[in-house]
Parts: C-alpha cells; structure tokens; sequence
C-alpha cells in the first residue's frame, strides 16, 4: 500500500489484501477499518469506482485511496472485429484455392476488386494473403479473449502479443491501401477496404493498453513488416547503393559479367483476367491500338500481369526483340523502329502515345472503352 500519504493515515484505515473482498461483480468491494489499534474491525463504506480511470478508491471520510487498476486493450470489441477478419480472410483464402470468383464485386468502369485479388499483391512468397490474414485475426482473437478471461477473473494478463498482433495487422493494411492507391490505381476492393476498416478499428481497441515502453517495440515491428513486404513483393528490386555514386570498380565488373547475348524467351503471365480485363483487351485490339514491348522489360511484363492469362492473349502486343537482345547491336523489330520508342511498354492508343504500364481507369479512358 504504497499510496498512504502518512504513516497515521495507514494506521487509522489498516488496509490489507486480506481486508478486500471481491464480490464478483468488479464494481465494489468490502474494506475492514478500524480508528486505532486493537480496535475490532468494522465494515466501511464501500469503495466507489471512478469511472473516468477505472480505478477503484475508497470512501472512508478525508480520503481517497486507489485500490487498483490500470487501462487495458477492450478485449470484447477486438474479439468481435477479429472474428469477422477470419471470415472474410477464411472467405477470401478458400476462394483463392479454388480459382473463384468473389461474391460482391462490383463491375466498375474503373475495374474490379477481382483484378486486385488476381494481381501479384494477393500472394506473398507464394501463399495466399488472405492465408496470412486469417492466421493473424485468428491470433488476435485468441488473445483477446485470453484477456477477456484473465480480467473477468481478476488475473494479471500481459497483453503485448495482442498489442504486437493488432500492429503487424495494421501495418499490413495500410501498405495494401497505399498500393491500392499507387500501383494499382482506378481499382476497387470492396475486401480490401473491409479488411483495412478491421485491421484500423482493432489498433484503435488497443490504444487503451499501450503504455510509454511499448511504443518503441511497435515502431519497430512496424518498420519490420513494411521492410518484409516491400522485398515480399519486389517494391525495392530496383533500389541499389550504387545508383547514387558508383564504385568504378564494381560498376566494371557488373558490366563484364552480363552476357553478350539474351536469347528470346515468353515471360510467364501466371495471374488470373476478370472479365473485364478480358473485355478491354478485346476492344483495344479491335480499336487498331498497339502496346510496344521487350521480352526482357520488367514494366512490360508487370502490364501483362494486370491483364492476366487469359486477356494477354488477346491483347495487341508487339514484341520488339523476336529474335533476342545482343549488346551493343540494338535492332528492333521494324514496327518497332518505325514507331520510334524512347522507352518500354509505349502504347499507341486511338493517335495518342502513352508510356508506361497504364492501370485499367487510364486504358479505358484513352481508348473510350465503356
């Protein structure tokens, strides 16, 4: 009892552990007092709980005692919110496994979140994510309701594991909008945003438990997760230390050891085409356009992954290295030449040029595909 402001004042209330009495409902509890040594113990008034800190004090005449207690995660609401994520993720993962399509998606101009399910972002060093999704709202539920036991029968619970589980959810989540947003702009996920509302209100259901020195830990596993995922999905392939300033070195002996030549091989396209994506390829062959490309082009085959299997077949590509590509000897194939490129995939479009890997909302807007 380490909150008596005097020594008498200990002495005249006499508070042990022996002397509270839990009745069960959390709320009150029943404190043996006596004025003066020696004096027979009696019932004082029972303690009220300040419902602002919920913490329990006592209500003996000229003094306020806390008796106990400190902010924890609301173990209930995270209970709740994760066991909708296994569905949905359980949902998604089955649906993945069996090459279905999702119920509840909505043909959009702008595409579909079967696009996004299909695309290179819904694996992760080869599994489903929707799989790690499950696994983690799982684990967060179990944890939770681990807590919500431990508290319901007045235990001690440490709840960093919940607070490190509902930070990787939330870090996870965050990077898919920032995707969504950037990488495969003009897409919608229905999903995704649902997920991403689950993961944002379980972080926020934790706030309550998070103390000052876990901080630092969940930064870092924040920073642990983004790292992970941007090698997990080769967002940081074309990051190098050389680029800045080159070691002139390392930069001769990189050269020397690229081959004279590349011989011409078919980029596997392994992803999934919606309907939609079928639908625009179609048009865009039937409207004359063209998408210029090389066999050995990393853009160009991410362009060929957003179609997906099915839709590249039906595309207008042309490739313009048919026979190979050899150092120092840049011949193109001669529609390639005669188009003039600067760089790779370039589209021609309805008498327009566009360069890059383009998103769905911009193929459909430059060739008025409806």
């Amino acid at each position: 009892w380490n909150n008596c402001p005097t020594v008498q004042t200990c002495s005249q209330l006499r508070l042990s552990r022996k002397a509270i009495i839990p009745n069960g409902r959390g709320s009150r509890v029943r404190v043996l007092a006596s004025t003066s040594e020696g004096d027979t113990p009696t019932e004082a008034e029972p303690p009220m709980v300040n419902r602002a800190t919920e913490q329990f004090v006592s209500t003996v005449p000229g003094q306020e005692e806390v008796i106990s207690s400190e902010g924890e995660p609301l173990h209930g609401v995270i209970a709740l919110l994760s066991f909708l994520g296994v569905l949905e993720t359980g949902y998604l993962t089955i649906l993945k496994l069996t090459q279905s399509a999702p119920a509840l998606c909505s043909s959009l101009s702008t595409g579909s979140c079967e696009s996004v399910l299909s695309s290179k972002y819904s694996e992760l060093f080869n599994i489903p994510l929707p799989t790690f999704g499950m696994l983690t709202y799982g684990g967060i539920c179990a944890l939770a309701v681990l807590g919500a036991v431990a508290k319901k029968e007045e235990k001690k619970y440490d709840n960093s594991a919940l607070l490190g589980a509902a930070t990787i959810a939330a870090t996870t989540s965050l990077y898919l909008m920032l995707t969504l947003a950037t990488k495969l702009e003009g897409q919608s996920c229905l999903y995704c945003y649902t997920s991403a509302a689950l993961s944002a209100s379980i972080f926020l259901a934790t706030l309550p438990g998070w103390k000052e020195k876990d901080w630092p830990s969940g930064m870092a596993t924040s920073l642990a997760v983004s790292v992970a995922l941007a090698f997990g999905w080769g967002d940081l392939s074309n990051i190098s230390v050389y680029n800045a300033a080159p070691q002139p070195q390392v930069a001769q002996a990189a050269e020397a050891a690229k081959p004279e030549f590349y011989p011409y091989y078919e980029p596997q396209v392994d992803t999934e085409s919606t309907p939609e994506w079928v639908a625009l390829a179609r048009h865009l062959k039937d409207t004359g356009a063209k998408m210029y490309g090389a066999f050995w082009c990393s853009h160009c085959l991410d362009q060929k992954l957003l179609f997906g299997a099915e839709a590249v077949k039906e595309m207008p590509y042309v490739e313009c290295f048919p026979n190979g590509f050899e150092r120092g000897n840049v011949q193109m194939a001669d529609a390639c030449t005669a188009a003039n490129l600067q760089g790779f995939p370039t589209w021609e479009i309805d008498g327009k040029r566009l360069e890059g890997d383009l998103t769905f909302k911009q193929l459909a807007k430059a060739s008025n595909f409806k």
